[in-house]
């Protein structure tokens, strides 16, 4: 059982759903009520945990609701502020680990506030309750990749330029494990500034790219920065959080400038990895507004927030496989699992 996790939300009356489809039947079998925006994290079942806004849309407090693989919610409960801005973030910022016993999340302390206080943390599903690990955050970090099924994240200081790396795991740990050395992602205004990341499955390596296609490699084990040329077309740019990695390929999502700016990309060039050589380009019917991976890396997802599509593609051949049109009246988000009965 393949099933996509579409979050739909309406901002005429600030309302959402998250909209579930079996992929093999190419059908939507539910579609789960929100209040706003949530974020969403698959388990490895098939089963799902939603994070919304609790009571008011502007509340302190977040509602994590559980549901079983049969999409029978099971379990809610309470947990402090999840985002700093009220709005879907353009990365996963929790994930269910590969056991299933714990939700891995972001919290922040303090909403609206560009200072606020940001910590990683571990929620125990069974009791609904925060484990005592936490691993603190700087100020200026963002954290841009939960491991799918996995406790470990990754985390960017950074200001104009990108100036360090740190991962953790607070099943573990309370401390970040980090290294801080300029990476070279430098180029012109807002061009400069870090566009997407991406981890390897094992979480050894992190790419990631500026706007305009400056690539660095981050080595985790060995703690060094390697900066390999990326050949991309001349006037596209990488569009923000448009990048994945998995299945011995790196995927990066082109645009022109405009489109870009949009967050959406008109072609996906896929490489080889980690070698960079040129394997083939995808060119969807839609722009594509965010992209992932799926079915253990064999699959490339693209979601079309303008025209209301999902479709996906064989990543060897760049050939797609499926299409769904009017997945949701807004989407915004996309997730995945797969489980067999």
């Amino acid at each position: 059982m393949r099933r996509a996790f579409v979050i739909d939300f309406l901002h005429t009356d600030s309302t959402g759903a998250v909209h579930v489809y079996d992929l093999d039947e190419r059908r939507r079998v539910a579609s789960l009520p929100t209040r706003y925006a949530p974020e969403i994290a698959p388990a490895a079942d098939g089963s799902l945990v939603v994070a919304d806004f609790h009571g008011e849309v502007y509340s302190q407090d977040s509602e994590i609701r559980l549901y079983d693989r049969e999409l029978r919610l099971s379990r809610t409960f309470t947990v402090g502020p999840r985002t700093r801005y009220n709005v879907r973030p353009s990365v996963a910022l929790m994930a269910v680990t590969a056991d299933g016993r714990d939700l891995v999340l972001v919290l922040i302390d303090t909403v609206g506030n560009d200072l606020a206080h940001n910590h990683v943390a571990a929620l125990d599903l069974a009791r609904g309750t925060l484990r005592a690990k936490r691993i603190k955050l700087a100020e200026n970090a963002f954290a841009f990749g939960l491991l799918d099924g996995g406790p470990r994240f990754f985390v960017a200081e950074q200001g104009r330029e990108l100036a360090g790396l740190g991962w953790g795991d607070p099943l573990r740990s309370s401390k970040l494990d980090a290294f801080h050395e300029l990476i070279d992602t430098r180029g012109r205004g807002w061009l400069g500034a870090m566009a997407a990341a991406a981890a390897t499955p094992d979480g050894k390596k992190v790419a990631m790219v500026s706007r305009e296609a400056r690539l660095a490699v981050a080595d985790l084990p060995s703690r060094k920065f390697a900066n390999p040329p990326l050949a991309v077309p001349s006037g596209m740019v990488v569009s923000l959080a448009h990048l994945a990695l998995g299945g011995g390929r790196l995927f990066v999502g082109l645009a022109s400038r405009e489109s870009a700016s949009l967050g959406r990309s008109q072609a996906i060039h896929v490489f080889a990895w980690p070698s960079l050589r040129k394997l083939h380009e995808i060119v969807p019917r839609d722009p594509a507004s965010q992209l992932a991976l799926t079915d253990g890396g064999r699959s490339l997802a693209l979601l079309s927030d303008a025209a209301r599509s999902l479709a996906l593609f064989d990543a060897a051949t760049g050939k797609q496989s499926l299409a769904l049109d009017d997945v949701a009246a807004a989407p915004v988000w996309m997730a995945f699992t797969s489980s067999r009965r």
